[in-house]
């Protein structure tokens, strides 16, 4: 389990634990019932993103690498 996640699991075992004497149904009814008014979103899929993931793992295991969009002007800071 790594840290990045830890909230995402105390509050998966939080739901498990607060409904453990419902039904897998009303469990799931509940579930549903949180999600209204939630958008689901998706991570961008395109080079753009694809780059900047790359340049925040090899920055992440080297912090002096600088990430490509400083590099090639297309980041943030150019819009």
């Amino acid at each position: 389990m790594s840290e990045a996640h830890l909230g995402r699991y105390c509050r998966e075992f939080d739901l498990r634990y607060n409904t453990r004497k419902l039904t897998d149904s009303e469990r799931a009814r509940v579930i549903v019932k949180g999600m209204e008014g939630k958008r689901l979103t998706y991570r961008r899929i395109d080079k753009l993103a694809a780059s900047r993931r790359a340049a925040s793992v090899a920055s992440a295991r080297n912090p002096s690498v600088f990430p490509l969009w400083t590099l090639s002007g297309s980041g943030p800071s150019s819009a």
